[in-house]
């Protein structure tokens, strides 16, 4: 992707985001008094019933279930993941069919175009055309076998951020965010899960 419009897409993306109040995962992370530069852990998966005897379940996978539109939604609709959305556009761009041409000149065109999701799915679109390439290391399949050609297969994916951008981004990071689960740990070291 052009260094212009990969930096504009960012900047975009971190000027539209909007400050929200203590949701359900702030105030967890508040009431724990967790350390603002901890690690929190968002994970989504879905998965569908496949014929994999014919090597098609991966693909089955990314047509049937919605993990590729819901990474795509959190890395373009929140600024909390900007280097994962930079490390994605560029998988996108490089391997992928990402079309840059529709990516709007114009600044206010670019705003709509990002907060009305049309970003996302021409990310979308790219990824699911090179998975591997585009969005690697984001993306894990898992096929469980039922006999010798019936199975299902899990797709998940995981982004990270900071408690601080969490408490800073509130409940406008967990409505993009709905769906997903967030993990974190406590002053202890014990595992705490959120789903949102």
């Amino acid at each position: 992707m052009s260094e212009t419009n990969l930096e504009r897409c960012l900047d975009t993306i971190v000027k539209s985001q909007k400050q929200g109040e203590d949701g359900k995962l702030s105030k967890k992370l508040s009431k724990f008094e967790i350390d603002p530069t901890a690690n929190v852990r968002f994970s989504y998966s879905d998965g569908c019933d496949v014929v994999h005897y014919n090597e098609t379940h991966h693909d089955d996978a990314l047509q049937y279930t919605d993990v590729v539109s819901r990474l795509t939604k959190a890395l373009t609709q929140t600024s909390a993941f900007l280097g994962d959305c930079e490390t994605v556009l560029n998988g996108c761009a490089n391997y992928g069919d990402l079309d840059e041409e529709a990516i709007p000149e114009k600044t206010a065109d670019l705003d709509d175009f990002i907060s009305s999701g049309k970003l996302g799915k021409l990310m979308t679109e790219a990824i699911k055309s090179a998975p591997w390439d585009a969005a690697d290391g984001f993306l894990d399949f898992d096929l469980q076998q039922y006999d010798h050609k019936r199975g299902y297969c899990e797709l998940s994916t995981v982004v990270d951020t900071t408690a601080q951008t969490v408490l800073q981004l509130g409940t406008e990071l967990e409505k993009t965010m709905q769906g997903w689960t967030a993990k974190f740990e406590d002053e202890d070291g014990d595992e705490i899960t959120v789903v949102l």
